[in-house]
């Protein structure tokens, strides 16, 4: 818990994401490690999971979802908590909105939905990163291209290679926790159209998602790289030293004042 404290503070003070990062955490049982808020029973209905991450990220609170609280299908078939359905595989849901035929439509389906075999019960517990109670498997950053090239140069630093990034416009949220927990890896995803129309994700907000193998490296490159003085969050603009250029026409008003 302590790793998770102390990479909580550093997010926050070199990246300084404008909501809470969330940790994401998944359960194969009902035992949460800490009280949270159940769509069902707390609201009164299902909802999509990029809505819940939208809770905790910007109402600050720790939202569990069990097997009957999901409202999307996705989630459910990537979770391998739902067989995958039929019209899925035909292309249902992908075309005719994203995808020119119902052939295209099946083929992202199926290359785009990332696949895990959780048991009947798993449980998806979302909190805000600083009042989590537990340890994250994923940890989710919400940022602009500043924040995201702070966060990427973090991990320049310390491992001397890129990320690669694979993107798809739909299922951003799944695909974001799903590839960081498979691969070990940090991920970067685009918001997918759920999320943006349902969690009401800003227009200019990309994912990065930290797996926990990876939570001490990213604090020791945030570190590294605030101290070394290099690019930082806020953007920092040198030629704010030096002295303004204007247009011609302003130089006779500024000769007589002696300012040129």
């Amino acid at each position: 818990m302590e790793l998770v404290k102390k990479l909580s503070k550093c997010i926050d003070k070199v990246v300084r994401p404008a909501t809470y990062p969330v940790a994401v955490k998944l359960l194969d049982n009902a035992e949460l490690p800490q009280k949270a808020v159940f769509p069902v029973n707390n609201f009164g209905n299902r909802l999509a999971l990029c809505q819940g991450l939208g809770i905790a990220r910007r109402f600050g609170m720790t939202i569990a979802f069990g097997p009957e609280d999901h409202q999307c299908p996705p989630i459910l078939m990537s979770l391998g908590l739902k067989p995958v359905a039929e019209t899925w595989k035909e292309g249902g849901m992908c075309y005719p909105f994203y995808a020119e035929t119902p052939e295209i439509g099946a083929a992202l389906n199926e290359q785009h939905l990332p696949r895990m075999d959780r048991p009947k019960d798993c449980h998806v517990l979302l909190a805000p990163l600083d009042r989590a109670q537990f340890i994250p498997d994923v940890v989710l950053i919400y940022g602009n291209s500043a924040q995201l090239h702070r966060l990427v140069m973090a991990v320049n630093y310390k491992t001397g290679k890129p990320i690669t990034a694979v993107l798809t416009e739909r299922m951003g949220c799944i695909r974001a926790i799903v590839l960081a927990m498979q691969s070990n890896d940090y991920q970067v995803s685009i918001p997918g159209s759920g999320e943006r129309a349902l969690a009401f994700c800003g227009e200019d907000e990309i994912v990065f998602a930290v797996p926990q193998a990876k939570f001490e490296e990213i604090c020791s490159g945030l570190e590294g790289t605030q101290k070394a003085g290099g690019l930082r969050y806020p953007t920092i603009y040198p030629a704010l030293l030096k002295s303004a250029l204007f247009p011609s026409k302003f130089d006779p008003v500024m000769e007589e004042l002696g300012i040129k």
